[in-house]
């Protein structure tokens, strides 16, 4: 559903796709494995170059690590607005959790930019819980499609 259409329940979703989680795991598995495959034999031969070897694997399986981890913890997410509450359910690989938040529990909503430097600034809105809590939506094109959507949520909450 198109969250800038006006009604009172609506929705949208925040996707993970598959495709993005097979790179994600084959980047970090070839950040590793390569590394270590290539300089793993020179680190067993100790001498003057072993910290500097050492390091590069130590940095590649840092790398690695953390392109596993995105692949593996990354949510896909689904905003649910209806009757003044969202229904926020989240799903990773490893579980799945849904959350009930009412207006009541907002601090405050935010219109966060993100710069880049290959295309145009995008936008996406920030829900920030009392909890300390930050959820934040997928990214819209221009400033108005994000203050238009903020406006949506603040009057589903309330």
């Amino acid at each position: 559903m198109n969250p800038t259409q006006d009604s009172e329940s609506f929705e949208f979703e925040r996707l993970m796709p598959i495709s993005m989680r097979l790179f994600l795991g084959e980047a970090g598995l070839f950040c590793i494995l390569m590394p270590t495959w290539d300089l793993g034999r020179v680190v067993l031969q100790f001498g003057w170059w072993t910290p500097f070897v050492g390091v590069i694997i130590v940095g590649a399986w840092a790398v690695g690590g953390i392109f596993l981890a995105a692949a593996i913890v990354g949510e896909a997410q689904r905003w649910q607005f209806s009757n003044g509450e969202l229904i926020l359910s989240r799903k990773t690989l490893l579980w799945r959790t849904t959350e009930i938040i009412h207006g009541k529990d907002v601090e405050r909503t935010d219109i966060r930019e993100v710069e880049w430097d290959s295309r145009a600034n995008t936008f996406s809105i920030v829900l920030r819980l009392k909890n300390g809590a930050e959820f934040e939506t997928p990214d819209y094109g221009t400033r108005d499609a994000a203050d238009v959507l903020k406006g949506r949520i603040r009057r589903a909450l309330r």
